[in-house]
């Protein structure tokens, strides 16, 4: 686990996803001063590609940094502690980080820098928000604010307990319906090699493996 100090909220954040009786190294990140890196919790684990890393911080600019840049600081802790050139799959609790404007998303420019530094994996990362709520239930959507403070959801992804007119007031959302369900918004990003180089490959979580939540380690959001 990588957790982002972006907020006052975030270690308890982080903490809530960590899965009980479950052992993983712990990373807290400052974002003020980017070599620093407090190892909260430490563990004999080598890392490998069937592994998971999860990052927990705010997006799209995850620790407010470019794909890029982000890339260089994470291979820096892969190093000491996945096994050879081994990389784990990566999940992005932030919002937005695979969202595309002009220019390469957050998640694009990770995966693609990652490649160069010879390490290929598999991110998974929204496009637009990603709501946890206190039962371990996810909600990826796209959201405004109406005048009596209810998260009005444009599109959202996610299990279809959401369609429950008393599960969406109970957490403060509504405009759930069938009709505006998306299977786009969570995607999957992977390399491949393309003539003399990699290239970076985006598909649909759940058209590539039938899993409408964000992927994650936590019993109960777990899709399988």
């Amino acid at each position: 686990f990588i957790s982002i100090m972006d907020d006052k909220k975030r270690l308890g954040h982080t903490l809530f996803l960590y899965p009980p009786n479950y052992k993983a190294d712990l990373h807290l990140w400052s974002v003020q001063n980017p070599s620093e890196d407090d190892h909260l919790i430490k563990t004999t684990k080598k890392l490998t590609s069937n592994s998971k890393l999860i990052i927990d911080g705010h997006g799209p600019l995850m620790a407010k940094m470019s794909g890029g840049d982000f890339a260089f600081r994470l291979n820096n802790l892969l190093n000491d502690h996945c096994i050879d050139n081994q990389t784990p799959r990566i999940t992005l609790t932030g919002c937005k980080p695979a969202h595309a404007t002009k220019n390469l998303s957050f998640a694009e420019e990770l995966s693609k820098t990652l490649a160069l530094l010879n390490r290929e994996t598999k991110i998974t990362a929204a496009t637009e928000k990603i709501f946890f709520t206190s039962n371990g239930t996810v909600l990826c959507a796209k959201t405004k604010i109406d005048k009596n403070s209810c998260h009005r959801v444009e599109c959202w992804q996610g299990e279809s307990t959401w369609l429950s007119p008393v599960t969406q007031k109970y957490w403060g959302f509504c405009n759930i319906t069938s009709e505006n369900r998306r299977t786009d918004l969570i995607k999957v990003l992977s390399t491949e090699p393309h003539r003399t180089r990699t290239r970076t490959v985006i598909q649909n979580k759940y058209e590539i493996q039938g899993a409408p939540g964000l992927q994650s380690l936590i019993p109960g959001i777990v899709q399988k």
